[in-house]
């Protein structure tokens, strides 16, 4: 999608906004890219592009280009950045194969306002030089290895109004002069991943960070009581507040300075608490109105009981009394995950077959490293490592774990594991075949992530043990075939667009009479259509768009009395469209435009007298021919 400052412009001078994301595009971009006199938005995200050829910025006349978007590429060097013009304001890098030190050349874009280079692979310190990014407004380097300490000149960005540094290795203390940030309003220093940094010391009182509504320090090690005057100041005590403590070692109770936030969400399980105030269990809009349903239950547990997220957030999960015994006085700290009483004889096999379905999905797709949302999964697995099992869970954790709580997972009243939506979430790899096990799957979106079933054909595995299964979406995934699809007997969605399948759809497809929508776009199928189409017989909706499918349209299409939406565009389909398609009854929209096609279809347009409910036909760019009927 391009863009011109002048439509009436016919030369490359006028182009002012470019967007190719999400097209296959690989290699480099020319350096003569960054030299078009009106370019002002770039979105090349989603492709694989290895160099950026920001060197083009070297000249005299560079574009005066305010927002670059390469998300999710393959870029492995910042070369030619400190070039990049004054103009520039928004640099989206995230999710890319940047190795080494953050280069000091970045720090040099003093103009530029966001800055995005999370879940990349950056390690070492953080140069001192981000202090003279002096126009920063928002700052992302989540998920990357820096170490080391934060370094104090970060005080120095007092426009910054988002820091997120979280899930690095970096260590120590948070520096004093970060109490000069008047403007900001996000703070993720949070290390709840395998693997990562841990900061320690006082947490600060941040009295002067008038505006801060969201603050996670969450699995780390500061020490001591939550100051008194913690947000003392504050500007924002009617709007929402989010604070993230959870995991560390405080101790005391929560400062009174807290009332005053009327609408206050804050996590301070797993930690050394002993004491919460009444006012605290008085304030009814604390907790998402949690507090007004569960008192004080919804901030921590009480002593002597426990659950497997530290406090009440429901009905059903209620803090457990424990037996004990408790060792170092932990009987008395509030919030804790788990009971230390020996549970030898408690039933737990088909709550164990599930969690250790769901450790291996966690590990087998990068979980630790490269999920996106993993709210649940990371605290619940967090001693663990790939290859390990239910049995290496410490302390029995297993036992109060409630995995229907975790992120994407939808269970039944009985516990069961209903759906799991993990779509969009960057998971990589082989999933463990037993993911198909779990014994009331009905729904399975693990769209937009690089995923496959099989290590074979990269097909579908042992789908066919999910015999309840009736969603599945797979879209822009690892799958490359449709191997093993035909076991899938209860399926009634099936998704499958941008994956590269390239090869025909075999005739064992045509055999799922229970499918009702099939979405395959761009998918690099070829071949023709067989007769076969006609044993979907509850078929409704078939999307086939922008592949090389070709010969001609089956006249068994006919038969499907339930089709609602066929759009077979952007093939290669020839001959004469069959008058059978005027027998789908509920027929709504009937699109075989192919503008890319050499010669598409021929002979006359159909008058399909019995389509009541259609809405729409497109059919342009083919050589049909004739009048248009009457009726």
């Amino acid at each position: 999608f391009i863009e011109q400052d002048d439509p009436n412009n016919a030369g490359n001078e006028g182009v002012s906004s470019i967007n190719l994301s999400s097209n296959n595009l690989y290699g480099t971009v020319p350096a003569s890219f960054w030299k078009l006199p009106f370019l002002s938005m770039v979105n090349l995200g989603g492709n694989d592009i290895t160099d950026a050829g920001f060197t083009g910025f070297d000249t005299d006349d560079p574009s005066p280009v305010t927002q670059i978007i390469l998300t999710d590429n393959s870029i492995t060097s910042l070369d030619g950045i400190e070039h990049a013009p004054d103009s520039l304001r928004t640099l989206h890098l995230t999710q890319n194969r940047l190795q080494g030190s953050v280069p000091k050349e970045v720090c040099e874009l003093t103009s530029l306002r966001k800055l995005f280079l999370s879940f990349n692979e950056f390690s070492g310190e953080l140069p001192t030089e981000f202090g003279l990014m002096e126009g920063l407004r928002e700052l992302f380097i989540y998920g990357n290895w820096l170490s080391g300490m934060l370094p104090s000149e970060l005080g120095m960005l007092d426009k910054l109004e988002i820091l997120t540094i979280a899930e690095n290795q970096l260590t120590g203390e948070i520096p004093t002069e970060m109490e000069n940030m008047v403007n900001l309003r996000t703070l993720s220093l949070h290390n709840t991943e395998p693997d990562t940094g841990e900061h320690w010391g006082k947490i600060p009182k941040f009295e002067n960070l008038v505006f801060l509504t969201e603050i996670y320090l969450d699995g780390n090690s500061f020490s001591g009581t939550i100051p008194q005057r913690f947000l003392g100041n504050s500007n924002v005590t009617d709007q929402a507040v989010t604070i993230g403590f959870s995991e560390n070692l405080l101790t005391g109770s929560l400062p009174g300075t807290l009332v005053k936030f009327e609408n206050l969400y804050i996590d301070i399980t797993g930690n050394l608490i002993t004491d919460i105030a009444q006012r605290d269990c008085r304030q009814g809009k604390w907790m998402n109105g949690q507090v007004e349903l569960f008192g004080c239950d919804a901030i921590l547990c009480p002593e002597g009981t426990a659950n497997s997220i530290g406090r009440q957030d429901s009905v059903e999960d209620e803090c457990i009394p424990c037996s004990g015994p408790y060792e170092d006085g932990m009987g008395e700290v509030l919030g804790q995950y788990a009971c230390p009483e020996d549970y030898d004889d408690y039933d737990y096999d088909d709550d164990t077959d599930a969690i250790q379905i769901l450790l291996d999905l966690y590990f087998d797709t990068g979980g630790p490293t490269y999920w996106i949302n993993a709210q649940g999964w990371a605290d619940a697995f967090i001693d663990l490592e790939d290859g390990d099992t239910v049995d290496d869970i410490p302390d029995k954790k297993y036992i109060t774990l409630d995995f229907c709580n975790f992120y994407g997972i939808e269970c039944d009243a009985d516990g069961e594991v209903l759906s799991i939506s993990l779509g969009d979430n960057n998971m990589q790899g082989l999933i463990s075949e037993n993911i198909f096990d779990l014994p009331k799957l009905k729904r399975l979106d693990l769209g937009g992530n690089n995923i496959w079933f099989d290590d074979e054909d990269y097909g579908f595995g042992n789908i066919g043990n999910a015999v309840d299964l009736v969603f599945l979406n797979v879209t822009s995934s690892g799958i490359e075939s449709f191997g093993n699809i035909d076991d899938a007997w209860s399926l009634k969605e099936l998704y499958m667009t941008n994956t590269w399948i390239t090869g025909e759809i075999p005739l064992e497809f045509y055999d799922l009479d229970t499918l009702e929508k099939f979405e395959c776009v761009f998918c690099g199928l070829y071949g023709e259509i067989p007769p076969d189409i006609s044993g979907l017989t509850n078929l409704k909706e078939l999307v086939l768009y922008g592949n090389e499918l070709s010969g001609f349209i089956p006249s068994e299409f006919g038969e499907l009395e339930k089709l609602e939406i066929l759009d077979l565009s952007e093939n290669e389909f020839t001959g004469e469209i069959p008058e059978q398609i005027g027998n789908c009854l509920s027929l709504r929209n009937f699109l075989v435009h192919q503008e890319t096609a050499d010669e598409g279809l021929s002979g006359p347009v159909p008058a399909f007298p019995n389509l009541s409910t259609i809405r729409i036909i497109d059919l342009s760019h083919n050589s049909l021919s004739g009048a248009i009927p009457d009726d």
